[in-house]
């Protein structure tokens, strides 16, 4: 069940986790983009951000919609960064089924990953796939501990999600067994090392959570 929440707009938190010959670090924070939501504050990267065309060698698959507005009791738009309604198209996992996988193909190998994170549950589940291997999994109860906040859909609640040291992955899977998995503005790419990073001030980013103070906007179940 998605509910709403009302929190306050900023913390510090950041994550190493260990994985086998890993060990990947997780920050939470990113710029802000408006109606939009928050976008990756890593330099370089390529972003996906589900309104227009994707790049080249980039392809999706699974059980997915890209939508805008909310849904009562199937998905709810991350919330802007901004005083206006979120109209911005995202990504919401499964569509039609009550549970399942979208699979993103980048097209080639990279070690960083970011994604705008909205109303976490439990039963959302991240993964990165090297040519099918599995190299590190995160769930939603992970996530919502970095917010901080409980893991139960809080639709006002959204946060940018950056994972780098993943070593190599070019295969990225989200699932959930429940309505709904909703991210926007998926950002990947190579990255220095996290140590490197915090060096220039990358690692470590404060979090920015966004909160839905309007009424949003409700569109027809694809």
């Amino acid at each position: 069940m998605k509910r709403s929440f009302a929190a306050g707009a900023l913390f510090a938190a950041s994550m190493a986790v260990s994985a086998p010959v890993l060990a990947v670090t997780i920050t939470v924070g990113g710029t802000p983009g408006g109606s939009t939501g928050y976008h990756s504050s890593v330099p370089g990267v390529t972003t996906v951000d589900f309104d227009g065309g994707y790049p080249a060698g980039w392809l999706i698959s699974g059980d997915y919609a890209v939508v805008s507005g909310s849904l009562s009791g199937y998905y709810a738009a991350p919330p802007n960064s901004g005083p206006n309604n979120n109209t911005s198209q995202y990504l919401t996992v499964p569509s039609r089924q009550s549970s399942g996988t979208a699979e993103i193909s980048l097209g080639g190998f990279y070690n960083y990953y970011g994604l705008y994170w909205g109303s976490i549950d439990t039963y959302n589940t991240l993964s990165f796939y090297n040519d099918g291997e599995l190299v590190f999994a995160f769930t939603g109860s992970q996530a919502a501990a970095l917010v901080p906040t409980a893991p139960n859909g809080e639709q006002s609640l959204a946060a940018y999600f950056n994972f780098s040291g993943l070593g190599q992955f070019n295969t990225v899977r989200l699932s959930s067994t429940s309505y709904a998995f909703e991210t926007d503005n998926h950002a990947y790419g190579r990255v220095p090392a996290p140590d490197t990073m915090a060096l220039l001030g990358l690692g470590g980013i404060g979090i920015s959570i966004a909160r839905r103070v309007n009424s949003r906007r409700r569109v027809e179940r694809p």
